[in-house]
């Protein structure tokens, strides 16, 4: 199976998906491109596309098969330096340079481990 993903999920917790997927059908073959270019399914031969959009065209059939929340996140450095923002305005990582807005599954991790912060819940 050729299946095309965006870059955020390389995750332990995605490839932790593949892995189980793996077990159940050892017979399979997985071919995972994680770029998050927007392949052309039919000419280069995917199968799957993982996609979070709510706009993907008509010609594609189109399964929800999960709800992705994004969280806005900052290192506790960067929160010291600059204090807490009243709205998402920055782009950041853990070096403490900013503020990052992510999908959940990619920075739970770090916000279970206190590298970082989460920020302006729901």
């Amino acid at each position: 199976m050729r299946m095309s993903g965006p870059v955020w999920l390389g995750t332990p917790a995605f490839a932790s998906l593949l892995s189980d997927y793996r077990s159940k059908y050892p017979d399979v073959r997985l071919d995972v491109d994680l770029s998050g270019r927007m392949v052309n399914l039919v000419e280069e031969g995917f199968d799957l596309a993982l996609r979070v959009s709510a706009n993907l065209g008509q010609s594609l059939i189109v399964r929800p098969i999960a709800a992705v929340r994004f969280q806005l996140v900052g290192s506790p450095a960067y929160l010291h330096r600059a204090g807490r923002p009243l709205v998402a305005t920055h782009h950041a990582a853990l070096t403490g340079m900013g503020l990052a807005f992510l999908p959940q599954l990619m920075i739970r991790d770090d916000v279970s481990s206190a590298r970082l912060e989460a920020l302006l819940p729901d």
